[in-house]
């Protein structure tokens, strides 16, 4: 299978050859496998893996994946491998979002903080 990345910033790689690709959907863990069907799915903050000739884990924020004629494409807000994340940062983030939820009433602000928290959450504990 060919694998295919792209963040707003970077193209991560484009037809990466790997046996399987492991995300985290909105609808929970999606592993595509040769043979996989075609289908299209939204992406949700959470690891994205893959295994080929090199094995490899990130961690994603949103965004929209697709699986058709053995090519996963992944469209992603965000992706860190784990030598690119900012520790401190991460933690700090962390920090910020958790203190913000107990002043929040508002469901999108409530449901922005929560993604911003499990990504830090996932981030500080992935590095």
């Amino acid at each position: 299978m060919r694998l295919s990345v792209f963040c707003p910033d970077r193209r991560v790689f484009d037809g990466k050859e790997v046996t399987s690709v492991t995300l985290t959907g909105t609808e929970g863990q999606v592993q595509i496998l040769p043979g996989h069907a075609p289908m299209v799915g939204t992406l949700d903050t959470g690891l994205l893996a893959y295994d080929g000739s090199e094995s490899a884990e990130a961690v994603v924020s949103h965004g929209f994946f697709r699986v058709e004629d053995e090519h996963v494409t992944i469209l992603a807000g965000t992706l860190e491998f784990a030598g690119e994340i900012d520790v401190q940062r991460a933690e700090s983030t962390y920090k910020k979002a958790e203190s913000g939820l107990k002043n929040v009433s508002d469901p999108e602000e409530l449901e922005r903080l929560g993604r911003k928290l499990r990504r830090a959450d996932l981030r500080r504990s992935f590095s």
